[in-house]
């Protein structure tokens, strides 16, 4: 017998403008005010994109909340913002479908506590949460990277460090190669920023000794000499890109957006214990790849079968099961009598892995990186816009993902949803 039909189990879609428009109505908010700001809190907000979010919103008055598939705009960890075809009353209870990096969705729950008219019948609602949210579990633009800026100019190191601070980096300093060396050994670095030109060791000398003792992370190099010869011996020094100075802010924005795009977060839940020993884990991990570079070059099977079994019994009990997996599949294949250079690149994708495993950051430990901005007045209610009914008793992850194109469409999905598996 058909489930009779009413508000509680009906989506609508809460503007009728194609993808497109709205894209581009969400671009011009950004360029206005910043979308990675701060909230009111002076929590640190990000750009968070999700064309159709499933949200449930219960105005004062109603009996039951309405769904909505709506546009986002950013996310903070206590609160997100998005886009709506009607004004919705502060104070109107608000549960929100978030979209994980992997897939999956987590709820939040929480109260509208702004709604400012954008255009044309679009308004900007803000919804606190009642929780604070993990925002690196959502988009990749929140997790900080961690830099190393090798540069003998002190007022050029303080700028590279002012700039790589304002895209949410953690920094650190070193005045010539040697030192640089130096801290690679008692720190782990997601990039190393390196000038050509320094005293006691140049950049290129630094770089051809970093490689030859095992460091396989990325490596930048920076220098006033542009042309294409100075570009070609750093290469060939083992750097993985040259850029020239002076260096812009959207040239090491590209850097570390190419850096999060392969993050891989660990799996663990929110307890302060096993984050803690996670993130020893990932701590260590630097040494390992070391001791695996030095016995992959020495080709010496026997000491990279002990040092990929190791990874793949510790991987998953830290929530980084892709780490198990490969260093599984480089066991067997040394076991199997295969050689060293033959597993080579399985081995080399492992230490990739290894070099980007994260820790996710524990609820209300992150700290504002700007200054909160002018809380927009509130405006005055205006006639909502018309509603396009979408029949569905739940949403799947098909229907999260569908444009806002085609709003006359209706989508039929199945009672549960299908399950996403972390880290997929």
């Amino acid at each position: 017998m058909a489930k009779p039909e009413t508000q509680a189990n009906r989506v609508y879609r809460a503007i009728r403008i194609d993808e497109e428009d709205v894209r581009a109505m969400l671009d011009r908010l950004d360029e206005g005010s910043d979308s990675a700001g701060a909230d009111r809190r002076g929590s640190a907000r990000y750009s968070y994109r999700v064309q159709g979010l499933l949200v449930k919103v219960r105005q004062p008055g109603d009996s039951s909340p309405t769904a909505f598939l709506v546009p986002t705009r950013n996310l903070s960890d206590g609160g997100v913002a998005f886009l709506h075809g009607s004004y919705v009353h502060c104070g109107s209870e608000c549960s929100v479908q978030l979209l994980t990096t992997h897939g999956a969705r987590q709820e939040a729950r929480g109260t509208v506590v702004g709604c400012r008219l954008v255009e044309g019948g679009v308004h900007e609602v803000r919804v606190k949460f009642d929780d604070s949210v993990d925002v690196s579990a959502f988009t990749p633009a929140a997790l900080g990277a961690r830099v190393l800026v090798v540069e003998d100019e002190v007022v050029m190191a303080k700028l590279l460090a002012h700039y790589l601070r304002q895209l949410n980096a953690e920094v650190d300093l070193a005045a010539n190669g040697q030192e640089a060396m130096e801290k690679t050994l008692r720190a782990s670095y997601d990039l190393i920023l390196m000038d050509l030109t320094m005293p006691v060791m140049d950049g290129l000398a630094a770089t051809r000794a970093l490689r030859a003792r095992g460091y396989s992370g990325p490596i930048v190099t920076v220098s006033a000499q542009g042309d294409s010869a100075v570009a070609e011996h750093a290469l060939a020094a083992g750097c993985d890109r040259h850029l020239p100075k002076p260096i812009k802010p959207e040239h090491l924005s590209e850097l570390l957006a190419s850096l999060r795009e392969e993050v891989l977060m660990s799996t663990l839940g929110d307890d302060p214990t096993l984050l803690e020993l996670a993130d020893q884990f990932v701590r260590e991990l630097p040494a390992a790849l070391m001791r695996i570079e030095h016995a992959l070059r020495g080709e010496d099977a026997g000491e990279l079968l002990r040092l990929c079994r190791g990874l793949k019994a510790n991987g998953a009990s830290f929530g980084f099961l892709p780490i198990t997996e490969r260093a599984t599949s480089v066991e067997k294949a040394l076991a199997e009598g295969r050689h060293p250079v033959d597993v080579a690149p399985v081995v080399r994708d492992l230490m990739k892995l290894c070099r980007n495993a994260r820790v996710r950051n524990q609820p209300n430990e992150r700290k504002p990186w700007r200054p909160s901005p002018t809380p927009a007045p509130e405006p005055q209610p205006v006639p909502p816009s018309e509603r396009i009914a979408v029949d569905a008793t739940s949403l799947g992850a098909d229907l999260l993902a569908a444009p806002a194109s085609s709003p006359a469409t209706v989508v039929k999905v199945a009672a549960k949803p299908p399950q996403v598996a972390p880290g997929k």
